[in-house]
Formats: C-alpha cells, sequence, structure tokens
C-alpha cells in the first residue's frame, strides 16, 4: 500500500505524519526543531523504518516556516504555510468559508473563501511565549508539566477581575471578566496559579485578537462574510 508523507518544520517543533491516500493516519509523531536537510533526512529515515514498514511512499508535502532551510528537491512539494494552514482548515472544518487562527510558536490568523487565502495578521503571543515564561517564571522546561500544574491553580489569586475594582456592570463588562491579567498585585499566589494565570493570559490574547476579525469586526467585506472560525496549531492542543 502507498502512503503520503507530511512535514512541518514549525518554529519551535517538526511534525511528521504518513496517510494512506484516503486521508486514513498511518502514524503521527514529533520532533524538535530541525532546520539541517542532514537532520531531516536522518529524523525521516528513522520514522519511515519505524512506522511505516515496507509501505511505499508515493509524495511527501513540505510545509512551516523552517521549510525556507531546506532546498527544493524532485518529488517533493513545498506548500506555503499559510496555505497550507487555510486548506487544512477548510478541509477539517469541511466548510470553504473561514478564519484559521494558526496557534503554534507566535499566533498567525489566515483567512480563506472560496476566491483565496489571505494571512490577515497575527502576534508573537503563542506556544513560544508559553514556553519562555514557564522556563523563566518556573523553571520548567517540560511544557505538559507546567500545564499540569496550572491545572489545580486558581485565577482568582493572580487575574484581577472587573468585580474587583467596580460593583457596576455593563452589557459589555461583566464581573468576571478578566480586567488585567496577572494584575492581582496583593496576592503572589501559588506556583499552580501563576500557571494558571500565564495560560490564561495567551489564551485571552488570542482570543481577543480572533474576535477583532469575526462577522461585523472588520471593515473588509470578505472578513465580514466570515461565518466560522477554526483553531489549530500545537499551541491550540
Amino acid at each position: 500500500m502507498t502512503i503520503r508523507i507530511g512535514i512541518d518544520l514549525g518554529g519551535s517543533t517538526t511534525k511528521l505524519i504518513a496517510v494512506h491516500p484516503g486521508s486514513q493516519i498511518v502514524a503521527e509523531t514529533q520532533l524538535t526543531a530541525l532546520r539541517s536537510p542532514v537532520k531531516l533526512d536522518a529524523a525521516l529515515s528513522h520514522f519511515l523504518a519505524s512506522h511505516c514498514g515496507n509501505q511505499t511512499v508515493s509524495g511527501i508535502a513540505l510545509t512551516g516556516v523552517g521549510s525556507s532551510f531546506i532546498e527544493d528537491r524532485p518529488g517533493w512539494l513545498k506548500i506555503d504555510e499559510m496555505q497550507a494552514v487555510g486548506r487544512g482548515a477548510q478541509a477539517l472544518a469541511k466548510q470553504r468559508d473561514i478564519l484559521a487562527v494558526s496557534m503554534g510558536t507566535g499566533t498567525a490568523l489566515v483567512r480563506a473563501d472560496h476566491e483565496k487565502i489571505s494571512h490577515i495578521g497575527g502576534t508573537g503571543v503563542g506556544g513560544g511565549t508559553l514556553a519562555g515564561l514557564a522556563l523563566r517564571l518556573n523553571g520548567t522546561a517540560v511544557l505538559a508539566d507546567f500545564i499540569e500544574l496550572a491545572g489545580s491553580g486558581n485565577l482568582k489569586n493572580v487575574d484581577l477581575k472587573v468585580g474587583d475594582l467596580t460593583r457596576d456592570e455593563t452589557q459589555s463588562l461583566t464581573a468576571d471578566l478578566t480586567a488585567a491579567n496577572l494584575g492581582k498585585l496583593n496576592s503572589i499566589g501559588s506556583p499552580a496559579d501563576q500557571a494558571a494565570g500565564v495560560i490564561n493570559m495567551i489564551l485571552e490574547t488570542i482570543g481577543v485578537m480572533d474576535s477583532g476579525f469575526a462577522p461585523g469586526h472588520h471593515s473588509d467585506d470578505r472578513a465580514d462574510r466570515c461565518s466560522d472560525g477554526f483553531a489549530a496549531g500545537q499551541t491550540a492542543l
């Protein structure tokens, strides 16, 4: 049986996946970020030997920011990252008109519809921010440990809420909304509270940015016609 290989050379990690022609996943793996063709070849050879047996590779597609470090090769298809994000979101959501939020090392917003795919914005806040703050604030180099720690944290001990500042509420500002991420200065909070606050800050930042491109919040007609959003990327997991 034949398989196709997809490689995403991201800013923080490299992802490899093998699929059958019908898009059924055969195997997938994640490695640290690779930029060397020699190391990529070694990683691909190990992946095929470990997970794909004697199956024939019918094609290899390469994308991600790190793909610029890899020269074009016969039989390899290099795909622009934003095109890959947009087309992938359309395929997974089974919808043509969509706003894809690619939450990787940073965050990119990709607008996809029947006409074209466009990179319309983004932020440097993303998985790289999470990894950097986990290391600097908590000394944690393994993100899974930091995320597990955050699971027992309480945002009320680190985040300043609207209800902490005023008794008045409006339709758009309710008491439970965040007034300042990590802004509760009269409470240090436990390491778990701080971890929860960091993750919440990152996700709220991305969410607020995403909402700015939602229907009715953008002057561009194409953006106004966008009906749904789709979150993808390592940070979204």
